[in-house]
């Protein structure tokens, strides 16, 4: 039995009184709908007979064109019932999806393929409202029609011929069970295809420059080629396996008309049913097989589908969330780390270990390393983004753990190192709160050196920047998240290799105003570079998850031999540069 997410489950026990009183309405225009071909019957028969009676035939007449309207006042309210509260259970229930995303552990986004992602997002999630509402119209007609409409044929016509129709539609509908449990593999199969090449073109277009730099375009053409093929042999096998099941319902259809429609001239022959009653049989088998016909075909086709869209909604809204449970952290004065050592899930060793520090309202605190010694994994958990096991990291003297998530993330202002440019303007990119003014908007874009940038673009601030920022440089990219940070100061603020595309010129500048600007908060620098941080309080230095060595940048220069060389080799990168200035 198919398990339902607690939240997709309660909306579907919301809605199911309004779907089942459009059952009772749709059952009613069913019924209405058949009383027109046994008034067609009852007109014919009437004509036939030998004293034509004007007044009974003008009376069906009408009784025919009261059902002929009266039938669409049933018909909107079970459709509404139907179809509009289930497209607002969907909105409702995507509108929790992206609540739910909001909530999961941030180390979700770093693990999950953007490909899948997306899929899932934009292609299965679709069907839902299709499984709410549509699911009820066509199992109203595939079971409603012909029971009513065989017992109708029994009561009203003649039980033999209501017999005659009883076996064709178990057997009908077992033949298609067969045939939609071939087609769900099928779907399946092209479900995986199509995340594969979902993932294959957003690996494409992400890494565009690479494919391109390193020659990779025939391999990459090749790959493509194999995953469109296997795409296409999937798509094959389900429409084999879709045409199966139409030649199934053709046979329905011969059926029930060439042998119903022998049977009901022997019984008209031998005198059992007339000839109006004969019309009004082939009227009622003609609604019977449209409305079972057409709703098993649905709801077998299409049931593999809303079978993906209810477990990616369950997929969904059964992510495992962010704890936000303890009390609300009111500001932050200290932050103490003691012996924390983290591993990654598929990692044998730790990527931070036996790591001790206390940082101090107000201190601004450097960390330096090489590329991979831990550094940002370091940031991830003291912004509470990983969990960590308890009494590794303090703030203010109590555990990270009985703080509310929500409340530490925003007590943290932090410049990630992927510099996440959105498509949109480079204002909207800075004032991501859309609550600056325009002199705090000046202010900000001239500390973070990007006034000069952004007066060369045509439309200024109010430029384009383009997907993922590609209308700017890289150094640009820094200065925006820069800027979008010193908007946003909080008690502690981060900012990861941030400056790592910049000269040392505009590195200074930024650096003199980011300290002056932070003021009396916390500031956290990650670097690979001294320049960085040399001017801050305290550095540590981070080498292979652990930590070497801390002092100032004078008490390191003295001290530490790495530190001492990698000093050494900048200065020397930065008199290399200005003299090849120079000399040009």
């Amino acid at each position: 039995m198919k398990r339902y997410n607690k939240i997709v489950e309660k909306e579907i026990i919301r809605i199911q009184p309004y779907h089942l009183l459009g059952v009772i309405l749709h059952s009613l225009v069913i019924y209405i709908s058949f009383k027109i071909p046994q008034i067609i019957g009852n007109i014919l028969n009437l004509l036939m007979e030998e004293t034509i009676n004007q007044e009974q035939i003008i009376e069906q007449a009408y009784w025919l064109i009261f059902y002929c309207v009266i039938v669409y006042i049933p018909r909107t309210l079970y459709r509404t019932l139907y179809f509009t509260t289930s497209r607002k259970s969907d909105t409702y229930l995507r509108k929790e999806v992206i609540k739910n995303l909001q909530k999961v552990k941030p180390e979700y986004f770093e693990k999950e393929n953007k490909g899948v992602f997306l899929a899932y997002l934009t292609k299965e999630l679709l069907s839902i409202h299709k499984v709410l509402g549509d699911f009820w119209y066509w199992i109203t007609k595939m079971c409603i029609t012909p029971i009513m409409g065989i017992i109708l044929i029994w009561n009203q016509l003649n039980k033999e011929l209501a017999l005659y129709l009883i076996p064709a539609f178990p057997l009908t509908a077992i033949a298609l069970y067969c045939y939609y449990k071939k087609l769900k593999k099928e779907v399946e199969k092209s479900r995986k295809t199509y995340v594969e090449l979902s993932k294959n073109i957003e690996q494409n277009t992400d890494g565009f420059l690479l494919v391109k730099s390193y020659n990779r375009q025939n391999e990459q053409i090749e790959k493509f080629k194999q995953i469109n093929n296997k795409m296409y042999e999937s798509d094959y096998q389900i429409g084999v396996a879709k045409n199966k099941i139409s030649s199934v319902i053709n046979w329905l259809w011969a059926y029930c008309y060439v042998a119903g429609f022998g049977i009901g001239i022997i019984f008209m022959l031998n005198g059992n049913v007339t000839v109006g009653e004969i019309i009004t049989f082939i009227g009622y088998i003609g609604q019977i097989l449209g409305d079972f016909i057409s709703a098993i075909q649905q709801i077998f086709q299409k049931m593999p589908y809303y079978s993906q869209s209810i477990n990616r909604f369950n997929y969904f809204l059964d992510l495992e969330e962010c704890p936000n449970n303890g009390e609300d952290l009111e500001k932050i004065d200290k932050i103490q780390i003691n012996h924390l050592s983290y591993w990654y899930n598929d990692e044998q060793r730790p990527v931070l270990e036996d790591i001790s520090m206390t940082i101090r309202k107000g201190e601004k605190i450097g960390i330096i390393g090489e590329v991979g010694s831990g550094k940002t994994t370091l940031m991830n958990i003291l912004a509470g983004f990983y969990e960590i096991p308890n009494d590794m990291v303090y703030i203010n003297d109590k555990d990270i753990n009985s703080y509310r998530r929500n409340s530490v993330f925003q007590k943290y202002n932090y410049a990630i190192q992927s510099n996440i440019i959105l498509d949109d303007t480079i204002k909207a990119n800075v004032d991501i709160k859309d609550n600056l003014n325009d002199s705090r908007f000046e202010q900000i874009i001239q500390n973070a050196e990007l006034k000069e940038d952004i007066e060369k673009f045509e439309d200024k601030e109010n430029t384009f920047v383009g997907e993922r920022g590609i209308k700017l440089s890289g150094g640009q990219k820094q200065r925006i998240s820069i800027a979008r940070n010193l908007g946003q100061l909080r008690d502690v603020n981060i900012f990861d290799d941030t400056l790592s595309a910049l000269d040392s010129k505009t590195e200074k500048k930024i650096m003199d105003r980011l300290i002056d600007q932070v003021s009396d908060n916390t500031l956290i620098v990650i670097s690979n570079k001294i320049s960085s941080v040399k001017k801050l309080d305290k550095i540590y230095i981070l080498l292979d998850g652990k930590i070497q060595d801390s002092g100032t940048h004078a008490e390191l220069l003295e001290k530490n031999e790495f530190y001492r060389e990698l000093d050494y080799l900048e200065r020397k990168e930065e008199t290399d540069e200005i003299y090849s200035k120079e000399k040009c």
